[in-house]
């Protein structure tokens, strides 16, 4: 089977390295399985592998590609130095010894700290790391473009060497076509790990599905300075909230480096042009929005640093598919999240292992007892990947979205009633339970392996049971 995954982030690299520890080998004598990753752009400051040729294969799915490798891609490119703030490591999700790596050179939180709204007052610590007894799960703060990514990719690397990844613009996918022709490429399957512009995407559902913008922007960037005790103290990032806005910062990386993140996050009825960007305005509206907040850790930063880039949010809408006929969309492409679920690539890496296994067990049904094609195994992993999928997901994005009207513009009541909520739930966390039952189980507890096994084994009984 030839496999092409467009984008080489954290999707298509994690996607990459799952294909390539589960999917069974192909009975002799057909050739071995192939997996090429597609990227636009090539990785800042390291040199480029150079294009290889793949092995021709009867045409399946054709994507138009550039003669010159150096074009501009669809996909946008990530602004430049901007905070990760956040990830969550999933240690059954992320593939090893990635996770190590991140861990090592990130800085581990064990606690979200609230510990004042806009006007000073302590609320608490609205959450100590609940990650703990999940074995394997910890949230890392990282610099972007240096975290679980990199990580992945570097791994992809060290695998499949410099032929690996092909840094060449993908413009679209379908089926259909004629060998040979100039400019595109065939393959079995093609999985659309290309971000939230996903063009995989708009070749299957067109433009009815364009990314949704969110009505927030947010600025951020990096500090070299000391860390806050709080931070230190307690392995901990500090949000605050405030009538017009969110500002949260905390660590990128082991405390003795000292290089604290930063972002704020405010409501903007139009989205933000970067390429009109005037970054003294908006060093001047980021001020006056936060210059009556009392945490003196803020108004520091928000008097000395400086940034290139504005970030409006967008998220991808919910789609009727994740694929069909060997298209297949992972992470940001069919599902791009808020920001404040802080789940962007957590689940992206549960993606492309949920994918992976349930290809590979249909896989060793076609290969094993030729229980169908590979194009129906394709198939059948496909509708499983969004059945088991989809739902998760879904409820994640749901509960990001009623976070998010806390980061947009409130009145005075409102403010209050936040300001309380947060105290209520600091102090007594069983009431957040009673309201919105086991949310840290539902989310740190799920197995991709017991869920795909189980769902798996229900259609196979099923099947047989009408045969």
């Amino acid at each position: 089977m030839k496999i092409i995954i467009i984008g080489a982030g954290i999707a298509g690299t994690s996607t990459y390295l799952h294909l390539t520890k589960h999917l069974p080998a192909p009975p002799s004598p057909s050739a071995p399985h192939t997996i090429t990753i597609y990227e636009s752009h090539r990785p800042r400051a390291s040199p480029s592998p150079s294009p290889s040729s793949t092995t021709p294969h009867t045409p399946r799915h054709h994507h138009p590609l550039p003669d010159e490798p150096s074009a501009t891609a669809h996909r946008r490119r990530r602004p430049r130095r901007r905070p990760q703030r956040h990830a969550r490591v999933p240690g059954r999700s992320c593939p090893p010894p990635c996770g190590d790596r991140v861990r090592a050179q990130g800085f581990p939180v064990r606690a979200f700290h609230v510990p004042r709204g806009a006007r000073g007052w302590k609320a608490g610590v609205a959450c100590r790391w609940p990650m703990i007894g999940y074995p394997g799960e910890v949230c890392v703060g990282e610099l972007a473009g240096g975290g679980c990514g990199a990580s992945c990719g570097k791994e992809v690397g060290s695998k499949g060497g410099a032929g690996a990844v092909r840094y060449r613009r993908v413009t679209g996918g379908g089926g259909g076509g004629e060998e040979g022709v100039v400019g595109e490429e065939s393959a079995d399957l093609v999985v659309g790990a290309d971000g939230v512009w996903s063009s995989v995407r708009k070749t299957l559902f067109g433009d009815g599905f364009a990314p949704k913008y969110t009505g927030l922007a947010g600025i951020g960037g990096f500090i070299n300075k000391p860390l806050p005790e709080e931070v230190v103290k307690d392995k901990s990032m500090v949000f605050t909230f405030g009538r017009n806005g969110f500002f949260g910062y905390g660590s990128v990386g082991p405390a003795e480096t000292n290089n604290m993140m930063w972002w704020s996050t405010y409501q903007s009825a139009t989205v933000p042009n970067r390429k009109i960007l005037d970054a003294a305005a908006v060093k001047k509206q980021l001020q006056d929005r936060h210059r009556n907040w009392k945490d003196p850790v803020i108004q520091d930063i928000i008097k000395t640093v400086d940034f290139d880039s504005i970030n409006p949010t967008w998220t991808t809408p919910p789609l009727p598919h994740w694929g069909e006929k060997g298209l297949v969309l992972i992470g940001d492409s069919c599902h791009a999240l808020p920001p404040t679920s802080g789940q962007g690539a957590s689940q992206a890496l549960e993606d492309s292992l949920t994918f992976s296994l349930a290809l590979a067990h249909y896989l060793s049904k076609c290969y094993d007892s030729g229980d169908g094609t590979e194009r129906d195994a394709l198939e059948a992993a496909t509708k499983v990947y969004y059945e088991v999928r989809q739902p998760r997901v879904q409820e994640i994005a749901v509960a990001a979205e009623r976070m998010d009207g806390n980061k947009k513009d409130m009145g005075f009541v409102m403010e209050m009633i936040l300001y309380g909520f947060i105290w209520l739930v600091s102090k007594y966390p069983w009431i957040m339970k009673m309201m919105a039952g086991d949310v840290n189980g539902r989310l740190y507890s799920w197995k991709a392996e017991e869920v795909v096994h189980k769902t798996v084994a229900k259609k196979d009984t099923a099947s047989a049971t009408a045969a």
